[in-house]
């Protein structure tokens, strides 16, 4: 993703336990994005940056998180990650 904000693609993926590369932007640094997740290679918003960052992506395989914490995966079951959805959609269809 070469964008002067982060995408939606980018944190999802990262949050998957893939390796994602991005540029970075105004407060959003490097150090940032590694703070947010290992799996986000942040680079400056030039073409050869950009580059050496798809390059580099691969090494940063060894300090890879496999999921974040709070997905999905975490979850016991599809159950209880979606309890609080459904809640919210009965109150919706009883009250109307």
């Amino acid at each position: 993703m070469l964008s002067p904000h982060t995408s939606y693609p980018v944190l999802e993926m990262a949050a998957c336990g893939g390796i994602t590369v991005t540029n970075s932007f105004s407060t959003k640094t490097a150090e940032r994005f590694a703070a947010l997740s290992p799996n986000i290679v942040a680079v400056p918003p030039t073409s050869s940056t950009f580059a050496a960052g798809l390059i580099d992506a691969p090494r940063a395989g060894s300090r890879r998180a496999p999921a974040a914490k709070g997905s999905l995966r975490s979850q016991a079951s599809w159950d209880e990650s979606l309890a609080g959805v459904q809640r919210l959609v009965q109150a919706m269809f009883a009250e109307s």
